[in-house]
């Protein structure tokens, strides 16, 4: 069973993040390197070749790795309708992995939107939905991303998210808030031979840290 957390204070503590499935035999080399990893949750209900499914998470618990999740981002069409089919689906696949509703929980928003309304409408229903179906308002983020027509006024004032994460692309500070997960460059680091972003935990200026999510019981060994 996962259970949350805060993340301990200290140092930034270094994560990884990775589009593809972590195997035993990555997890036992990342386990000497970071922190924990961020993986992802389809756009859609269900898992697939790429996303977070439970042999996985039994992965990271055989490594003792931490875990936070984000949704796959979207590359159009955003709206308010569907920021709320992707919340929804986005909380839906986190909690029926039997993840906790209150385990960090990433919209990934980025991409060629056309205006500051459309990013804040899809923004705030996913937000909406995804708290509507179980997930914890303190624990659900936004990551922001390349192409964001927001100000750092408009991403705290405009959108109800409590946490953010900023992208290693030129985007804005968050207003008074600031960011509780950095993404650093350059990105696409190759480690142990799989693709990676890093990203390191910090404490953002209103003292919001992120919850990632551990085994939270006995498990079986790392095979091999």
């Amino acid at each position: 069973m996962f259970v949350s957390e805060i993340v301990p204070l200290g140092p930034r503590i270094l994560g990884f993040d990775m589009l593809e499935k972590l195997d035993d035999a990555t997890a036992r080399v990342f386990a000497t390197l970071f922190a924990y990893g961020m993986r992802y949750v389809d756009l859609v209900e269900g898992t697939t070749a790429l996303t977070l499914d439970p042999d996985e998470l039994d992965v990271f618990a055989r490594a003792q790795i931490p875990l936070v999740t984000c949704q796959f981002a979207r590359t159009h069409g955003w709206s308010l309708a569907m920021g709320r089919n992707d919340g929804a689906a986005a909380a839906r696949n986190h909690l029926a992995l039997a993840l906790p509703g209150d385990g960090s929980l990433t919209c990934d928003l980025e991409g060629k939107i056309a205006s500051a309304q459309q990013a804040i409408d899809y923004g705030s229903a996913w937000f909406e939905a995804s708290t509507s179906e179980g997930m914890d308002p303190q624990a659900v983020q936004l990551y922001v991303g390349e192409g964001i027509p927001l100000t750092g006024v408009q991403l705290e004032n405009d959108l109800p998210f409590h946490g953010y994460c900023r992208s290693g692309s030129d985007v804005p500070d968050v207003f008074r808030r600031g960011y509780r997960m950095i993404q650093l460059r350059p990105l696409d680091q190759v480690v142990a031979s799989r693709n990676v972003d890093l990203q390191v935990i910090q404490t953002d200026y209103e003292g919001g840290r992120p919850r990632w999510m551990r085994q939270g019981g006995p498990v079986a060994p790392l095979k091999g």
